[in-house]
């Protein structure tokens, strides 16, 4: 697995959506799940989504690969406009939040303000961003336990403080 692959991933018996791989470590991803469910079995090429915004941006676990249910499907080389999520992390040695990179790096302190702005590293398993893709192209309801997987607040995020991670 490396950064840039495109996961095929099954959300229904007739349904394949796709995501980008933007971080691949350790047993981890950071996917990029681009807009649409496609036929399953359709061939799909990824020119299709070159440039194309994420609707949903997770934290999960590449267990589904090892199973054969999600399958490597491409591969876009460059992934420089992929969505990385910064968040905030609370530090009890300065009774602060701090802003948090994707890696793990803890940088600046936060106003109050500007911690509202960013979210807590979350994980989703491999299921539950399933359930997500479903629900944002409106195969099942739409949950609120997935909200933190829309990229808007990332967008907000990374305008604010990309200066700062």
């Amino acid at each position: 697995m490396r950064d840039g692959d495109i996961l095929a991933i099954p959300v229904s018996d007739s349904d394949t959506a796709f995501a980008r791989v933007v971080r691949a470590r350790r047993g981890m991803l950071l996917v990029n799940v681009f807009p649409g469910v496609f036929t399953a079995g359709k061939d799909v090429s990824t020119d299709e989504f070159v440039g194309a915004a994420p609707v949903l941006v997770a934290d999960t676990m590449d267990a589904r690969l090892g199973t054969g249910d999600w399958i490597v499907a491409g591969h876009i080389a460059e992934v420089a406009d992929a969505l990385v999520p910064i968040f905030k992390v609370y530090l009890s040695q300065t009774n602060l939040w701090h802003i948090q990179d994707f890696e793990g790096n803890v940088g600046q302190k936060l106003s109050p303000a500007e911690a509202d702005l960013l979210r807590i590293p979350k994980s989703f398993s491999p299921v539950a961003l399933e359930k997500a893709i479903r629900g944002i192209n409106g195969l099942d309801p739409w949950s609120e336990r997935f909200d933190d997987l829309r990229p808007e607040w990332i967008r907000v995020a990374r305008s604010r403080f990309v200066s700062a991670t």
